[in-house]
Parts: C-alpha cells; structure tokens; sequence
C-alpha cells in the first residue's frame, strides 16, 4: 500500500476515489471535520504519532488511494463481529489491520479472525489510540467514528515481514497465578504490584510503587512466553490496587520473565526485523516500507528513535520510502501462525 503525508487536510480533496487513512491524534479534528464533507469513501483510524518519509511526526495523516481490488472491511463493534464480512478478507494476501487498542475483546477479535482466514495470509497492523492510555473512538468511515472497532484492508500484493524486539531476560521465570484480562493479578502466589515492583527495584534501584510507575516500568515490560516457544512482550501501564494494568491479554498459568532493554538492543533487533522482511522479498525489489512500531518504544529511545528508523532503511535502500503508524501495540502474522497482539515491539512490512 503506498502512503503519502498530508499536512493539510484540504489537500485531501485533491484525491479522488475511496482513502485509507492513518491519522495523528494531534489533528483529528481538523481531518474528520474536512472528511466530513467528502462524498468519497473514506476509513481509517487515529494514532498518537505517524512515520512520514523516515521521520516520526506527532502531525497530519498518511493517505492511501484503495485500488479497485482492495477489500476493506469495518468492523463496527468487535463483541459482535460479522463472520461474512471477515470471509471476504479470507483468500487476500495480506491484511492491514488496526484495531481499538483498549477495547477488552481486542486479543478475541484476532482469533476469530484467524480463522477466516485461508493459510499463508500475511497481517500487519496496531492499536489505534490515544497517549491518553484511555478508550475513546479511533475507527472511522464515512459513517461515523467507533470505539470496539477495527478496520482491515485487504490487498492482492505480497509483503515480506519482520517481527522482533530486543527486549532480554534479566529475571524468572515467573508463574501467572492470577489475572484477568489485560489485569495482572498475581505472581507466583503475590501481588502483582509488589512482586513486580521488587523486581524492578532489585534491578534498578527505583521502586515503581513510589516513583512515576510509567516512566519506571518502560524499561522493565514483562515477557509471556507462547505456546510456541515465543516471547510476546506485555507493556505494564499502571498499578490498579493489587494488580497491574498491561496493553494487552496476559493468561492464567502463563510463564514469564522480567524483561530490560537499551538502546543497543533495541536498534539491534530493528536492523534484524528489516533484514528479515527483506530476505523475504526474493529477487524482487524493494518500493516501500511500512512500519508499525509501538509508541512506548520511541518513548523509551527518545532522541535515539530516529537511529531506529535510520536502522530500517539501511538494511533496504536510503531511496525507499518508509512510512508508518506509532502503534498503541502491534499485530503480525506469517507462516500460518496466530495473528499476535504484541508490545514495544517493532513491526517491518517491505513491498
């Protein structure tokens, strides 16, 4: 899919035809006032920040024109999907979708759309949302904007796909004895909140229960290893009472880790997921890249986020346009695996 920044949103009447787009919180007034009076179908969905021509940008929308083959397809209320709807995405190559970061039913939703699904589907997509950290309507079309929602667009063409995140084991493993939900309840048998929290404060020598829990747990996410053998990274936000509150599910009798990352890492394993997206590619040449990357990622790096989007474009070409949505976590799957809601992790599709 070829994406190009608007800053203006009159610039949007210069486009004809169905657009999808990805829009930065900071002007979704300005855009949906404009796309209000567009008699052209339009959808897409808000984002705390884009990636424009290689650069983050808290500004504007990512517009793209939807050729005639293009399936999309908007998912109102994710609690109740429409089966047929999904079966229309079933036999595509590969699927964009972005989804309500904070609706509870997020990690079922992708489930469910596994199954539609013929083998050998391609996915990459995020959370929408806000830096609120809190639920509000993010999913739009011409018919409105919705919360428990999701869009997926679904094209003919063949990406390559990266998936990784360079967050390593500085602790555990450790038993989920009580959650529910995004709510971690319990590890091995004591509260969340203290359990974690002493990790924390053995490792770093802050203790998250009386420091700035967010600014804190950054560099401390939990790992949640799969069925497969993965490690899917859980993103701590906030201590609720006893428990603490992640971006995303985390299940009962899961085993984790502690996780730590730095800025090393974390730009080793960007050059690994774009080299990985590549090699996929075969003799093709490459003519976009797309990125979802999560947003407590660029936090995390700060002024060193632009190495990791230099690193992407490197292992490519410096003249391939690289374009992408700060994500609220991010979705991917290849290989007929599970479509995966992942945290601080960095998603490359090449094309």
């Amino acid at each position: 899919m070829q994406f190009e920044h608007i800053s203006n949103p009159e610039d949007l009447n210069a486009i004809s035809g169905s657009i999808f787009i990805l829009l930065a919180e900071s002007d979704q007034e300005l855009f949906i006032s404009e796309l209000n009076n567009r008699t052209e179908a339009f959808c897409g969905a808000v984002f705390p920040a884009l990636i424009a021509d290689g650069k983050r940008t808290m500004n504007g929308a990512l517009v793209a024109k939807l050729s005639a083959d293009c399936e999309k397809v908007l998912v109102t209320d994710i609690l109740d999907p429409c089966t047929e709807d999904l079966e229309k995405l079933s036999s595509r190559s590969t699927i964009y979708c972005f989804v309500d970061a904070f609706s509870t039913a997020l990690e079922r939703f992708l489930d469910n759309t596994y199954e539609k699904l013929d083998d050998g589907v391609r996915m990459i997509g995020g959370g929408a949302g806000k830096l609120t950290l809190k639920q509000a309507p993010v999913v739009f079309d011409n018919t409105g904007i919705y919360a428990n929602a999701a869009i997926l667009i679904g094209t003919g063409s063949r990406i390559g796909l990266g998936v990784g995140h360079g967050w390593k084991k500085v602790d555990g493993p450790f038993l989920v004895t009580g959650s529910s939900g995004r709510s971690l309840q319990s590890l091995d048998y004591e509260s969340a909140k203290d359990f974690y929290s002493d990790l924390v404060k053995q490792q770093s020598g802050i203790d998250p229960r009386t420091a700035n829990f967010f600014d804190t747990a950054k560099s401390y996410p939990i790992g949640v290893i799969t069925e497969d053998e993965e490690m899917v990274v859980r993103d701590p936000i906030a201590i609720d009472g006893n428990s603490i509150s992640l971006v995303g599910d985390i299940h009962e009798y899961a085993v984790t880790h502690l996780l730590y990352g730095d800025t090393p890492s974390l730009l080793e394993a960007a050059r690994s997921v774009s080299k990985m997206a590549l090699s996929e590619l075969g003799e093709n040449l490459p003519e976009r890249i797309f990125v979802c990357d999560c947003i407590s990622r660029s936090i995390f790096l700060d002024a060193d986020f632009q190495k990791e989007l230099d690193a992407i474009s490197a292992e490519v070409e410096a003249s391939v346009p690289l374009m992408g949505a700060l994500t609220l976590g991010e979705i991917a799957s290849k290989d007929d695996r599970f479509i995966r809601f992942h945290n601080k992790t960095c998603v490359v599709a090449i094309q």
